[in-house]
């Protein structure tokens, strides 16, 4: 098995240099917001700062951090990944942050504070692992290269590891990587008409495919339809993972 260091994450393309110790005096309010986010929602919070190669901040959630606490994730940093994530995927999220960064750079300056990469990895947990699915945007800039990068993790609700998502905000477009194909592909999303959005919508509320059908006045045959149709258009597994694509894509 390859021995990985934390400058393997890291190479010319997310690269930050000359940045001042007085520009970090203005990030306490991102702090304050990250941790009142992390109050009303289940997902970890934390923040990568690419120029000092570290954790920046952790939220008080550790749920998907392996149980430790936020002060041990952010002391411990990139070194986090190397101990909890799964020797055999460790590779694979090397490649995967390479991979993205380098598209990422790609697109113009005033684009990239609207994207952001999403995709599954492990994490391993006392004596098991759990999927999770790891997003990040960019948080701050600095000469057109991710600074600081806000992350979150979340329950992963699909098996899929190896794919990378980027997605643009409030666009109907996204597109994605394979590291088994190497290569990128893009795909569109369809507008959801008024009752597939009521059919997420009363899913999400926990409704039955016969309640469901009762609020909209369509037959239960025409909502098992639908909810197929948008399996399909989302290239979801499973509702729950369409549910969680629709929410993510923010096309309710």
């Amino acid at each position: 098995m390859e021995t990985f260091t934390i400058n393997d994450f890291f190479n010319e393309q997310n690269e930050i240099t000359n940045i001042n110790e007085e520009a970090y005096h203005h990030i306490e309010d991102i702090r304050e917001t990250i941790d009142s986010c992390t109050r009303t929602s289940d997902e970890c919070f934390y923040i990568i700062d690419y120029h000092k190669r570290n954790f920046l901040h952790v939220s008080d959630n550790p749920t998907y951090f392996g149980g430790l606490s936020a002060e041990k994730i952010k002391e411990m940093g990139y070194k986090f990944y190397l101990h909890f994530v799964p020797e055999e995927e460790i590779k694979m999220l090397i490649d995967i942050n390479h991979v993205s960064l380098s598209y990422f750079n790609q697109l113009p300056n005033n684009e990239k504070p609207h994207y952001f990469i999403s995709y599954n990895i492990h994490i391993k947990n006392r004596n098991h692992k759990i999927l999770v699915n790891h997003r990040l945007t960019p948080l701050k800039l600095y000469n057109g290269k991710i600074w600081l990068a806000l992350c979150s993790i979340s329950p992963a609700t699909n098996k899929v590891v190896g794919k990378v998502y980027l997605h643009r905000q409030k666009s109907l477009d996204t597109i994605y990587y394979s590291l088994q194909n190497k290569s990128w592909e893009k795909f569109s999303f369809a507008r959801l008409n008024d009752i597939e959005k009521r059919i997420f919508l009363y899913s999400i509320q926990g409704l039955s495919i016969k309640e469901t059908a009762e609020k909209v006045c369509r037959s239960e045959i025409a909502v098992k339809k639908t909810r197929s149709k948008l399996l399909e258009m989302l290239n979801a597994n499973n509702f729950q993972e369409a549910i969680h694509l629709a929410l993510l894509y923010k096309l309710l």
